[in-house]
């Protein structure tokens, strides 16, 4: 197993350099968001990059040990944003409006949750 701070460090480049990747990707293959309707940005904008972030993060979480108890859920929780953000990025109609922000605030909110239910059943124990 790698020491925490060295793996840190890998995803963290894992981060800076996929970032770009995906972008340039995206570009390649016309995965690119325009604006107009929901769309709060002025200029086009590639999609996918979050994917490069998300899964640095979740590499961390998984391949770290367990470097806190708050890391599942953590990352539990950063798999249900990154999935409320593919879906209202990519499949739009979907989603409300303000569907990714509630969203997104309600999944925040279950992990948040499950993390004070879990601490609840080991004080009961």
């Amino acid at each position: 197993m790698f020491p925490v701070y060295l793996f840190t460090l890998m995803t963290f480049l894992w981060g800076l350099v996929g970032t770009p990747m995906a972008i340039a990707l995206a570009e390649k293959f016309r995965l690119l968001d325009v604006p107009g309707g929901r769309k709060k940005h002025r200029s086009v904008m590639p999609r996918g990059a979050g994917l490069v972030l998300w899964s640095g993060y979740l590499l961390w979480a998984l391949f770290t040990g367990n470097p806190g108890v708050e890391v599942p859920y953590i990352a539990t929780g950063a798999t249900m944003i990154f999935i409320v953000g593919y879906m209202d990025d990519m499949h739009p109609p979907h989603l409300p409006p303000d569907g990714g922000g509630v969203g997104r605030l309600a999944s925040a909110r279950a992990s948040v949750a499950a993390r004070a239910a879990d601490s609840m059943d080991c004080r009961r124990d």
